[in-house]
């Protein structure tokens, strides 16, 4: 064995344990300041989101943590668990890559209709599906995401990182988030700037609508409110993306799917 390698070894290792250290100390005195900052932005913008999460206790214990790099990660107490790995920033980075390439939009489209009353919304669905149909062999189908998006379905929203990436790259009038744990959304409000992240829609006048809690069936049923409240039309161009796996996000996309022919 190279002792001179075993000492230049341990002396690196004490270093990034000492950096761990500190970034963990700032980080600590961090999130109480961001959680604060984040509920006065829910109490303005979303009370609803407020009034829920102001005095909301973890029902699975949980603690936040750092490596050197300071970004917050999550470890799950009863399981040793972490929600991300080493860099929580570059794997949300690289999902919303992943999603903006390889997302399939999904498009409503109509058949003809016959007008037994002379109705004029017909009329012009019906003018409309025409001309679809004439266009598709002369223009080429668009791959990925395009700059701007009427609505984009999120399910899951982990500690929120993924949200910066993905209003970089895409303007999305409406996005619907998911998160049917209580206790990771809640983590979110310690980890991620939503503080900005709302004043900034609000100042565009885009949509940000959360479905929040374990019952699928007041999910489904506050979904087809909120997109009846903002007008059906906004579902004809959407497409949906998972931020983290887990048997309850996939039932409820399963259940989102098969119950999405009420939004139109």
């Amino acid at each position: 064995m190279n002792i001179d390698q075993s000492i230049e070894s341990l002396e690196a290792e004490i270093a990034r344990l000492r950096r761990q250290q500190e970034q963990e100390k700032a980080m600590v005195e961090m999130l109480p300041i961001r959680f604060n900052d984040n509920l006065n932005a829910f109490r303005r913008y979303i009370p609803a989101i407020y009034e829920q999460f102001e005095n909301y206790q973890p029902v699975r214990p949980f603690r936040l943590y750092c490596n050197e790099n300071g970004i917050p990660n999550l470890l799950w107490l009863d399981d040793k668990v972490s929600l991300y790995g080493k860099d929580p920033y570059q794997e949300a980075s690289a999902q919303i890559e992943l999603v903006m390439q390889r997302s399939v939009i999904e498009s409503t489209r109509y058949s003809n209709d016959q007008d037994f009353f002379n109705q004029i919304h017909v009329q012009y669905l019906n003018k409309m599906g025409e001309l679809i149909e004439e266009m598709e062999g002369k223009l080429t189908r668009m791959k990925g995401v395009p700059a701007t998006m009427p609505l984009v379905m999120m399910f899951g929203v982990g500690l929120g990182y993924q949200l910066g990436y993905l209003y970089e790259r895409c303007a999305i009038k409406n996005l619907f988030i998911f998160e049917p744990d209580l206790d990771l959304f809640y983590a979110s409000l310690f980890t991620f700037d939503w503080a900005p992240l709302l004043s900034f829609l609000n100042e565009e006048e885009m949509g940000l609508h959360f479905f929040i809690g374990h019952d699928e069936d007041t999910l489904i049923n506050d979904m087809l409110d909120a997109v009846h409240k903002k007008g059906a039309f906004w579902v004809s161009n959407q497409f949906a993306f998972w931020h983290y796996p887990s048997d309850t996000i996939f039932s409820l996309i399963a259940r989102v799917s098969k119950e999405f022919y009420l939004l139109k």
